[in-house]
């Protein structure tokens, strides 16, 4: 067999070591970003998924209640008690510790989505 397309051990180093391929006329990392920034958009999105889905058993309404200015109490009819259940609940189902500490700040479905992709970031970031 002969030494390939390559015409030796060197130039095959430089074509692989040479400049960023291109895909479709983008840089190879810039498809990576994107890819890399498609998954974390699906993760925050089951993420939220999972959370509301959560929150609508808990406080016992239809999940297109959750509107993310909806009052907590007011609206849903949640307590101190029910608060706690429902971060417990979704500290248990997104794995994520340090809700139960949060639930006082908790006044909207968007403060407690907050929280969790706060909560979220924090686990990823680290």
């Amino acid at each position: 067999m002969g030494g390939g397309s390559f015409g030796g051990p060197g130039q095959a180093v430089d074509q692989v070591t040479g400049p960023v391929p291109e895909v479709f006329g983008t840089p190879v990392d810039a498809v990576v970003q994107g890819a890399d920034d498609r998954l974390a958009e699906q993760e925050a999105k089951d993420l939220t998924e999972r959370a509301m889905a959560v929150m609508a058993k808990v406080l016992d309404c239809d999940v297109d209640a959750l509107r993310p200015e909806a009052d907590l109490i007011e609206v849903l009819g949640a307590d101190e008690e029910t608060l706690a259940i429902l971060a417990w609940h979704l500290e248990t189902v997104l794995e994520l510790d340090g809700l139960v500490e949060e639930t006082d700040d908790w006044q909207t479905v968007g403060s407690v989505l907050f929280d969790i992709g706060e909560l979220a970031a924090g686990l990823t970031s680290a």
